[in-house]
């Protein structure tokens, strides 16, 4: 059976690089993953990409589609979308029509390629709607936990136990970056500017109403890790190890004969933070202060910081 490795960023920790220059060069792993600087989900109705993909699972033309790129980035497709609907009803997920063709797909990727290790990345993994877009509680139709979580579970109904690879940052610098991004895809939207204060607060709501679905869940490092960790063997590093890191592939966990520096490749997906230095100083008091007026949330941040 192939190892399955998962990396699900998280965003603003250097994703971009890792799926745009480092993972394609790659050649002792398949690679599975997002396109940078692309949604991981596509718009519009995914009835009939799905039964497509099920339709291939059944009658076994789905190994015909590993073999090229088009048709690895379907099944990169599939998960995507599976996972999130998913995440829409996690209580009752085993009784969704998708939580059978996830578990069959995992199992097709873990069989098929008996010698290959696969790694999938998508930070997406590691969000909601309601934490990629600055909302205080998730609609009725979006997905209400972190998509990682129903892979896991349908990996655990296939047999298969999944490696997760995820890199955490500073938490203040984490939110400070996320809150520039969120910021900048809200601007895309036409949705009304937030303010830090309301950007923190607002994620704030959304995990004391659902804990573990917010941007706050990833600053609280050892706390995310444990969740993982239930149903998971997790590598887990800072994103401070990443830009250091002289052997990407081996921090990541995954055997390949090159080594490569993280500083070899360019910055992607930087977000200016209107200007000056000064501005940024106060853009980091401003999210920490507005943490801290919550002692209880403060605390939790704080005592589970592992990684810078």
């Amino acid at each position: 059976m192939a190892d399955i490795h998962i990396h699900i960023g998280v965003s603003r920790t250097g994703t971009t690089v890792l799926q745009k220059h480092i993972l394609p060069k790659a050649n002792k792993t398949l690679i599975i993953s997002k396109k940078p600087l692309q949604p991981a989900i596509p718009t519009g109705d995914h009835t009939s990409f799905l039964q497509k993909i099920d339709e291939g699972l059944n009658n076994g033309s789905m190994a015909i589609l590993m073999n090229t790129q088009e048709g690895q980035y379907k099944l990169f497709q599939a998960i995507s979308i599976l996972s999130t609907c998913l995440a829409v009803n996690p209580e009752t997920l085993s009784l969704h029509p998708g939580f059978p063709i996830l578990v069959k797909l995992i199992k097709f990727l873990s069989s098929t390629l008996k010698n290959e290790n696969i790694l999938i990345s998508s930070e997406r993994l590691s969000e909601t709607a309601a934490s990629l877009n600055g909302q205080s509680n998730h609609s009725k139709h979006a997905d209400k936990v972190f998509n990682i979580y129903p892979l896991i579970e349908a990996s655990i109904a296939a047999g298969v136990y999944l490696k997760i690879i995820v890199c955490l940052r500073h938490p203040i610098e984490y939110l400070k970056s996320k809150y520039l991004r969120v910021s900048k895809q809200r601007e895309g939207l036409r949705a009304r500017p937030l303010s830090p204060q309301e950007y923190i607060k607002k994620q704030m709501n959304l995990e004391a109403i659902s804990p573990g679905s917010s941007a706050l869940s990833a600053a609280m490092h050892s706390e995310f890790v444990s969740n993982l960790q239930k149903n998971s063997f997790v590598k887990a590093f800072g994103f401070e190890d990443l830009i250091r890191s002289k052997d990407v592939f081996a921090l990541l966990g995954i055997n390949e004969d090159q080594k490569l520096s993280f500083d070899m490749f360019p910055q992607e997906n930087h977000i200016a933070n209107s200007g000056s230095s000064i501005h940024y100083v106060n853009l980091h008091n401003a999210i920490e202060l507005t943490i801290k007026e919550d002692k209880d949330a403060y605390g939790k941040i704080a005592k589970a910081m592992l990684y810078l």
